[in-house]
């Protein structure tokens, strides 16, 4: 009876930590997301087809790689109007988030938009697009809220042919 009830005093004790590294990591000035928005159907059709693509016919190195990480963060085009309408929110929100840690956030700086796409179960995660401040090389890794994300390219400019370089 002990047993369960310091068991139970713990779980209690815990839940607030756990909830509160999720927080944390959401929080973090490394974490490169400006905004949230919600993904159309055309836009998650444009990111799968671009990162199955790049797993289909990418270089073999970047490809396990991508498989080991898991996420690919694929460039998905423009915000919608609806989308682009709440950005300014957005970058209002994570110049706030910044400012907490002291990084200095200029809201003039173009965001790229991407879309984090699950390669063991081919599917765009979340259902959401993020918008974000930066973007590493190709085939390199950022933080997107709380998943390490691998960046594989770009959709709007170069297009499927320059996955296969």
């Amino acid at each position: 009876m002990k047993l369960r009830v310091a068991f139970c005093a713990f779980t209690i004790l815990l839940a607030p930590a756990v909830l509160a590294k999720t927080k944390f990591m959401v929080e973090d000035p490394n974490n490169v997301v400006v905004g949230r928005y919600g993904i159309t159907s055309s836009q998650a059709a444009a990111a799968a087809e671009i990162a199955e693509t790049f797993l289909t016919s990418g270089k073999l190195e970047a490809v396990q790689k991508a498989y080991v990480v898991r996420y690919i963060g694929v460039d998905a085009g423009p915000l919608t109007a609806e989308q682009a309408s709440k950005e300014p929110a957005s970058i209002a929100k994570a110049a706030r988030r910044l400012g907490h840690y002291g990084v200095a956030y200029d809201g003039s700086q173009p965001t790229r938009v991407i879309a984090v796409y699950d390669a063991i179960r081919h599917r765009v995660i979340h259902g959401r697009l993020y918008t974000v401040t930066e973007v590493p090389a190709r085939y390199d890794y950022m933080r997107m809220d709380d998943e390490l994300v691998m960046y594989v390219g770009s959709f709007g400019g170069e297009g499927k042919e320059s996955l296969s370089k």
